[in-house]
């Protein structure tokens, strides 16, 4: 089973990875596999993540371990005891059967090299059934590799500063489970996002929504 969440909730589904390996001793931390940004800092090629992703692995008892090597997503699938896919950029529209209308440009912050590795990490994992946690973006991925597609953009789920700076918004969430996960979910959340899930892929089932936005969603099984 893996559960994908949106990142303003992320302490708590940390918290899950908790209570999933409670049972190990801290020579036995559970791998957690992250995959990082390519970007440039100061026209020097870099990968980047945020640091929180990885302080909240550890916090919750995990090894947090960043892939780097893009060619050799089995061995990252080998080694990890889970995937947790995180927050960034947006998705090529290819990626769930979707093309750019006549002279529409594409993204600047595209990373298709990310999206590729993702993808395939994904699946491995799927294919092996180790868990999956998807964040934001990552939760996009996970829709997208089941079949589902986005919607290509949405509004008021970010604020935008006089600079064209994108910021987080508040609004209220409605949590559509019970049980367990229902505990994890608050009902008020910070977003910054422009795209959202449009059809749930293939075994995914909305657990939260704001409005129409799918905002966390579980695989059925």
């Amino acid at each position: 089973m893996f559960l994908s969440f949106l990142s303003e909730i992320k302490d708590s589904c940390f918290f899950l990875w908790s209570l999933l390996y409670s049972t190990r001793g801290d020579y036995m931390r559970p791998k957690i596999i992250l995959v990082s940004e390519e970007g440039y800092a100061n026209n020097i090629p870099h990968f980047m993540i945020p640091c929180d992703y990885g302080t909240a692995v550890g916090n919750a008892g995990g090894l947090p371990l960043v892939a780097l090597d893009a060619t050799h997503p089995h061995v990252y699938e080998s080694l990890g005891d889970g995937l947790l896919l995180t927050g960034g950029t947006d998705l090529h529209y290819g990626r769930y059967g979707d093309v750019y209308a006549k002279g529409e440009a594409l993204p600047s912050t595209l990373s298709l090299s990310r999206e590729a590795f993702e993808f395939e990490l994904c699946r491995l994992f799927l294919q092996t059934g180790k868990p999956i946690f998807g964040i934001g973006r990552g939760l996009q991925v996970l829709n997208a590799v089941l079949g589902g597609t986005l919607h290509h953009h949405i509004d008021n789920h970010r604020r935008t500063d006089e600079n064209g700076v994108f910021g987080y918004i508040e609004h209220p969430l409605t949590v559509t489970t019970t049980g367990a996960l229902s505990t994890l979910l608050p009902n008020e959340v910070n977003s910054c996002h422009h795209q959202a899930i449009k059809e749930l892929g293939n075994g995914l089932i909305a657990i939260a929504t704001a409005g129409d936005v799918v905002e966390a969603a579980a695989h059925e099984t």
